[in-house]
């Protein structure tokens, strides 16, 4: 037990058990827990048909491959930038769970970003977005949390070619040498030119925190932290009211190719 009192002065006490609970204090809880449960259920809008990071018992198709929800995070970030980004960038780590067909609520965009990540738009050179979109494939075909997922461009990875990829203890981006995986890298319909400079957004988690060892070296922040990336899916949901059919499949922009 913890008294303060008005003079300033604190003391505290142990207390070995508790009979009964507080009821002004059980009271205000109940009203808060009710509180949070109406936002959380409230519409959003409605899907048709399933969008999906996992199938059956998790297993993770977001991680080695495309999917149609992971096209729809991406373009939600996009439309966040409200045009001040190219692209968006997502990784296959930060979505966490499925959008199954039914009615839309606040709780299902939670459910499929849980970390509170805010999103950056920054500007990096061509080089360094073929540098990290090849740390992205470097597991391939293994599962890689830091795989990246687009909007605004495409791309392709060959995995028939061993990942030049090296990275330090940290597991941080170090160095690339050798034939790269990632090819065919087209941005807004235009080949992507490495001295040139591009925009794009995506969460601070992996454009600053470095989480799956991405690095966006010499990145120019233009927007930092200007809203929370599950914000930004519930927006791009009532945006639309009932999720467009174009959804249904992945939309072709991450091609995995094995030549063996």
């Amino acid at each position: 037990q913890v008294t303060i009192t008005t003079s300033g002065r604190v003391a505290t006490k142990l207390i070995h058990s508790v009979n009964g609970r507080d009821k002004e204090i059980t009271a205000y809880v109940q009203k808060l827990k009710k509180r949070c449960n109406d936002m959380l259920e409230t519409y959003q809008g409605y899907t048709d048909f399933d969008l999906s990071a996992f199938t059956g018992k998790k297993d993770w198709l977001i991680r080695r491959s495309e999917t149609n929800l992971s096209d729809f995070v991406a373009d939600a970030y996009l439309s966040a930038s409200e045009g001040m980004a190219d692209i968006a960038l997502v990784s296959a780590g930060e979505i966490r769970g499925n959008l199954k067909k039914g009615k839309i609520n606040y709780n299902n965009a939670l459910s499929i970003l849980p970390f509170y990540t805010t999103l950056c738009i920054c500007e990096v050179s061509g080089q360094v977005l073929l540098d990290e979109l090849e740390m992205g494939a470097r597991l391939l075909p293994e599962d890689n949390r830091g795989l990246l997922h687009v909007s605004g461009m495409s791309y392709t990875i060959d995995t028939a070619v061993s990942s030049p990829v090296q990275v330090d203890n940290k597991g941080r981006l170090k160095k690339i040498s050798g034939s790269r995986r990632v090819r065919n890298v087209i941005i807004n319909g235009k080949p992507i030119e490495p001295n040139k400079n591009y925009s794009v957004i995506g969460s601070k988690q992996i454009l600053f925190r470095n989480t799956y060892g991405n690095r966006f070296e010499g990145a120019r922040f233009i927007r930092p932290d200007f809203i929370p990336a599950y914000e930004a899916l519930a927006d791009y949901i009532r945006k639309f009211q009932v999720i467009p059919y174009t959804y249904h499949n992945a939309q072709k922009r991450l091609a995995v190719q094995d030549r063996t």
